[in-house]
């Protein structure tokens, strides 16, 4: 394991992790078996990780929850927690400054 002292470092190492268990990928096992629904966004609007979002929030709105592990009714509101990476750092003023977010 590469690194787990922050929420990106865990979601990437889970990531690999998974992608490379053999007997996680025989089972068909993924991180979304252990974690939420998450998508690690770097680029902003052009990430592909963005589009994968939009695409499940679609998904979401339209009442398609096939992909999801948790229970359909955790869904229906398509409630998202939104995060900016590597920002706050537990500096508040440093994220409301972020372009990102409407204040």
């Amino acid at each position: 394991m590469k690194c787990i002292c922050t929420k990106t470092g865990l979601l990437k190492t889970l990531k690999k992790f998974y992608k490379n268990n053999v007997e996680a990928c025989e089972a068909k096992y993924t991180i979304n078996d252990s974690v939420p629904t998450t998508f690690l966004v770097t680029t902003g609007c052009e990430d592909n990780e963005f589009y994968n979002f939009t695409q499940r929030f679609g998904d979401f709105a339209s009442g398609n929850f096939f992909k999801e592990k948790i229970p359909q009714k955790h869904c229906l509101n398509n409630i998202w927690l939104v995060k900016p990476a590597a920002m706050n750092q537990g500096n508040l003023n440093k994220a409301k400054e972020s372009k990102y977010l409407k204040h």
